[in-house]
């Protein structure tokens, strides 16, 4: 879902004020110097008389004066270029803090239909794209926009009717290069949309490596690579072909302006309307009347793309986030732990319902397994229990409370979750273990990891509690990357407990352990465990069956094999 009033690149701009301002004051500096100096360059000619004479004192005057503008023409110019680029990276900068806020506050319901790489790509060349587009655009614009203004002021003072042409002329030259960018912007637009869909196949394609070489399947994913690098460089050709045709297009334009008035000027100056220094400056000014627009039509290529990448970036940074906590939602303290749900409905999409009617009332310091076939709503179950998704009917209730009027910070620290898969950042042991509670003492963290029967491999590792774990933690095995997520899951002073598959990736040996571990610190909590094996979940104080979204059986292991259902069914093959 979007937002409808779009708020566009300005205030990410003008967040920089002063910088606006110093850059608006150094374009303006520039632009009056390359106004004033073809003026006072006419002037200077019509001081040289027929006979060949001058006035020299007037004229080392006039000369010193030009020297002077040029001097702070070249100095305002540097400026405009230091404060464009300092703008723009500032932009960027500002763009990818938001997209980033942006991602953590985004529902999970917009990751389940893009691709994570889709998504990295607008967070980085879309943003460089765009901050190349306003390098490029930034100066012309500004810059050549007020030396427009000027250069027209000047040359009506000099002559109306020589600038009339070029006032009819110009709007040609704009019009060609307005068509050509209507018809070159589609093809930006596509090359974006290519260029996303590639970085989503590379990231797809590095982070499933290994299962791509265990299928063979190197061949067939170097194919997809192909067919999508092939779409990006044909859009990326027309592209820039229709690009292209612009700057010549409106030069041949400007050149046709240049030699009428230079025709036109020459008449005049015979008939005695025109000077020769009057015209001189004419054609300086018609030059830099056309040079804005030309400068312009060069750079499109840069604008094309830079605005195709806006439009992506700002698909993402105004996509609708979570709907804010309620002014009166209430803030859970003090949770018992127990859990309920009634009539709960939900769907993905209204035309495939998943969980209908869904009824169960847990106390506090259960145990409650869920169980049942792939596609059952086991882990959907887990995400409305945690707010992830929001319910179509009926509530669920901690303490009586339907989580609905909770915060969802409150709602969310009330649970400690360890999921089948798992999630290390790039820091030290401690750091991820410490994750969910900053606080943690060091005794802490490490009884944790002996009743995760993690703490002997982590003293084996170089630094102990120390060592830096790689980004996703590619240099631990799988089980001990479990065993830390379980480890850190016990730190959390969280009533609630959810595992999904907890231990589904040590051993055998190792498993025991760590339920053993749990039957000790989850004591007094309520725990909702999602389990496959069947023989890991015969402790639970009650099980419940999904199927189809609904829960079909409930309770003990025992009652469940006497009753001889889906569980019981389940449990024997």
């Amino acid at each position: 879902m979007k937002c409808q009033n779009r708020s566009g690149l300005l205030p990410y701009l003008f967040a920089g004020k002063k910088t606006v301002i110093a850059l608006f004051v150094s374009a303006l500096i520039t632009s009056a110097a390359t106004v004033v100096s073809p003026f006072l360059s006419g002037y200077a000619i019509d001081l040289i008389r027929d006979d060949g004479s001058s006035d020299l004192s007037a004229l080392f005057s006039l000369l010193a004066v030009l020297g002077a503008v040029f001097l702070i023409s070249a100095l305002s110019q540097w400026l405009l270029s230091f404060f464009t680029v300092r703008l723009s990276n500032a932009t960027a900068r500002r763009l990818r803090n938001k997209a980033f806020e942006k991602l953590q506050h985004l529902p999970l319901s917009f990751f389940d239909t893009k691709p994570h790489g889709e998504i990295l790509s607008r967070m980085t060349n879309d943003v460089d794209t765009l901050t190349d587009g306003l390098l490029q655009g930034t100066s012309q614009l500004l810059g050549g926009s007020l030396t427009l203004v000027g250069s027209l002021v000047f040359m009506l003072f000099l002559n109306p009717m020589i600038t009339l042409i070029i006032v009819i002329l110009t709007p040609l030259s704009v019009l060609t290069a307005a068509f050509i960018a209507k018809n070159s912007g589609r093809q930006f637009r596509e090359q974006a949309l290519c260029n996303g869909r590639l970085n989503a196949l590379a990231e797809e394609a590095v982070s499933g490596l290994q299962t791509v070489k265990q299928y063979g399947q190197e061949e067939n994913l170097i194919r997809r690579f192909r067919d999508i690098n092939t779409q990006l460089y044909l859009c990326g050709r027309d592209a820039q072909f229709y690009s292209s045709l612009t700057n010549p297009s409106t030069r041949l334009i400007n050149n046709i302006a240049y030699a009428s008035i230079g025709i036109l000027g020459g008449l005049l100056a015979l008939r005695g309307s025109l000077s020769v220094g009057q015209i001189a400056g004419f054609l300086t000014y018609a030059i830099q009347f056309s040079k804005p627009i030309n400068e312009m039509t060069s750079v499109l290529y840069q604008l094309q793309a830079a605005k195709a990448a806006a439009d992506r970036i700002f698909d993402l940074t105004e996509t609708a986030a979570e709907e804010p906590d309620g002014p009166r939602a209430v803030t859970l303290s003090r949770v018992r732990g127990s859990v309920s749900a009634e009539d709960v409905s939900f769907s993905y999409s209204p035309d495939r319902p998943l969980i209908g009617n869904l009824r169960f009332s847990v106390h506090p310091g259960q145990t409650v397994a869920v169980v049942g076939p792939t596609g059952a709503g086991k882990t959907t179950l887990i995400n409305l229990l945690m707010r992830f998704y929001e319910t179509d009917k009926g509530r669920i209730c901690i303490d009586g409370i339907p989580i609905s009027d909770c915060t969802r910070s409150s709602l969310r620290s009330s649970f400690a979750m360890v999921l089948q898969d798992t999630w290390l950042f790039k820091g030290t042991v401690k750091e991820n273990l410490a994750y969910g509670n900053p606080g943690v003492s060091d005794a802490e963290i490490e009884k944790a990891a002996i009743a995760a029967n993690a703490d002997s491999f982590i003293r084996c590792l170089p630094q102990g509690y120390g060592t830096v774990i790689d980004e996703g933690g590619s240099n631990l095995s799988q089980g001990q990357r479990q065993m830390l997520t379980i480890a850190r899951a016990m730190l959390k002073p969280a009533p609630l407990l959810i595992l999904d598959e907890a231990t589904s990736n040590v051993d055998t040996r190792t498993e025991i352990k760590i339920q053993e571990a749990f039957l000790r610190l989850m004591k007094n909590k309520t725990c909702f465990v999602i389990a496959h094996r069947l023989s890991t979940i015969r402790n639970a104080d009650f099980i419940l069956v999904m199927d189809k979204g609904n829960v079909v059986e409930q309770g003990t292991h025992e009652r469940l094999m006497k009753a001889d259902g889906l569980y019981a069914r389940m449990y024997r093959q």
